[in-house]
Parts: structure tokens; sequence; C-alpha cells
């Protein structure tokens, strides 16, 4: 682990997304309506293109990790710090424009509670909540978004920092993984597919590929693909059980696993 390397990483690639940040909030606060509520203006797509601009950062550093590769590690490392120094970057550009220009502006129908429960919110103080606004807040989201049964809602969770990254890299290692195992490394990205390698790789039957997507059953069916692919790595139940409840952070630990029938370099795996 190289935690230097990692932290130089993540603050490069966080600068990105903090100038993105303050180009952001100068459309919001230059288009703003005389009651101080937001409108869309010419540059509105730089809220709609976050997600995706966001996307692409975690992939660039992904990508670079490659290049100085020293322990799966470090990826988490560099993931979920480019995830914090984005809430920070969000946070600092937030509180400046508030403290700038919105501090002391009061409305004139600011009276009561009515008055604070009505105030834009751009003229209320930001907070720092990193655990909640990350990590509570999104799977809150996605359990209303199920519940009410809206897509548009789900789709909206799958945009939000936390899953852009868990989807990253749940498909990082998946890539590598297929490599490893000299399968199409492509077939990773393909939904049902991906899941039908897997289900080779441990040698069990095909007709799995049904019985995986049953509720329920399918932890019990991943589980038994993930505790053969883990034992044939070297590694024990126990990462088969992470492997099947957050496959985006432990499957790493098997694709980035020494290999010693394969003397493939990584700077040609996307060849």
């Amino acid at each position: 682990m190289d935690l230097k390397l990692d932290l130089k990483i993540a603050l490069k690639y966080s600068l990105f997304v903090l100038l993105y940040c303050i180009l952001d909030k100068l459309h919001i606060h230059f288009t703003l309506e005389k009651d101080y509520y937001p409108s869309s203006g010419t540059f509105y797509f730089l809220v709609i293109l976050f997600p995706y601009f966001f996307a692409a950062i975690i992939l660039l550093s992904f990508l670079e990790y490659i290049k100085y590769r020293k322990n799966y590690i470090d990826l988490i490392i560099i993931s979920f710090s480019i995830l914090f120094l984005s809430s920070l970057s969000n946070y600092i550009v937030n509180f400046s424009f508030f403290k700038l220009f919105y501090e002391d502006i009061q409305l004139p129908h600011e009276e009561g509670i009515l008055g604070l429960l009505n105030r834009p919110s751009v003229l209320m103080r930001p907070q720092f909540n990193f655990l909640y606004t990350e990590f509570v807040f999104p799977f809150q989201y996605l359990k209303d978004a199920i519940i009410s049964g809206y897509i548009y809602l789900i789709i909206g969770v799958m945009q939000t920092r936390l899953f852009i990254l868990l989807i990253l890299l749940y498909h990082f290692n998946l890539f590598f993984l297929f490599k490893k195992y000299e399968e199409n490394k492509w077939y990773s990205l393909v939904p049902v597919l991906n899941k039908l390698i897997l289900i080779r790789i441990a040698g069990k039957p095909v007709f799995w590929i049904v019985l995986i997507y049953v509720p329920f059953l399918s932890y019990f069916l991943m589980y038994s693909i993930n505790k053969e692919i883990a034992e044939e790595n070297g590694f024990d139940s126990k990462l088969a059980l992470g492997m099947t409840f957050l496959p985006s952070v432990f499957y790493g630990k098997v694709s980035f696993a020494e290999d010693v029938n394969s003397e493939t370099k990584l700077e040609n795996v996307l060849s």
C-alpha cells in the first residue's frame, strides 16, 4: 500500500470536481430569480451532466491506478478518497458562496417558522455531513424509490456519487476477473451475460442463469458461485460472503490477487 500516492491521485482528480462545482455554482448564482430560486439558464447542462462527469473522473483514477498498481487496497483508498474530497469540495463551494453572497439576505416575507420553511436553499447555511449525505441518504432514497415504484426515482438513485462509484468499481473488478480467467473481458459490462460467465468460471450448471434472478434464492446461488471462485484463488468462505453482499468492493480481492499461472502485463489489459 502506498498511501501517499493514493492520496495524490485522489486529490488530483478531486480538483477537477472542485472546478466543476465552482462553475455549476456560478451558473446557479447568475441565473437566480428575484426570489432567489434557481432557474434553468444557458449552462443548466452542468447540473444534468455532473453524474457523467463524476463517472469519468472515477474511471480516469482507476486507469491511473493500473499504471502504479501496488495493492487492491490502494484502489479502495483512491475511490473513497475521491468520494470524500468531492463531497468536501461541494460543501466548500456552497459555504463560500453562502458567506460571500447570501448570508445577510433577508426576504420581505420571512417571518416566523413559515419563513424558515419557505427559505430558498441557496440562502440556507450549508451543512457538511459526509456519512449521511454519501452513505445514508442514497439508501433511504433507494428504499423510497422501490416502495413508490417510480422508475425515474430509481434512476435518480443510480446517479448519486456513491452508486456511481459502486457500479464502476464492480464492473472494473469484474473486467479484471474475466481477464484473469481468459474470458472476454468486455462481457463484464453486459448484464446477464456477465452472470453467465461467472457461472461458467465457477463450474455451475448453465440453468442457474434463470434461478439467479429469483429473489432471496439468488443470494444462495451467488454465494456458492463466489465460494468456488474465492477458494480457487486461495481465499476462504468469508470473502465469498463479501463478494455476495458487497461485490463492488470484494470482487477486487480476487481480481487483483497474484496469479501464478499468468504473466500478463497490466499495461496490455485493454488491448
